[in-house]
């Protein structure tokens, strides 16, 4: 509903998306920086998950280029950039 947050920083832009996601950018070897982001939406909250004991919220973030990994940042938890 509301605006993106991440770590109580709103942004404008951006994707919403639910786990697991793969987005995918052509860009035709037109460019030669790719500039971005990433964090878990604040509205994921911090409650625990009764069932597991665990946060709801927790993910790996992964960008490739060409097929190879870039960038990876794995254990991802809600509130950290």
């Amino acid at each position: 509903g509301g605006p993106l947050a991440v770590a109580g920083t709103a942004y404008d832009r951006g994707f919403g998306v639910a786990a697991p996601m793969r987005l995918c950018f052509g860009l035709d070897r037109k460019y030669q920086r790719f500039v971005t982001g990433l964090g878990i939406d604040d509205a994921a909250g911090t409650a625990t998950d009764p069932r597991t004991g665990k946060p709801p919220a927790r993910c790996t973030f992964r960008i490739q280029v060409d097929g190879k990994v870039r960038y990876e940042k794995t254990d991802v938890t809600w509130g950290t950039v």
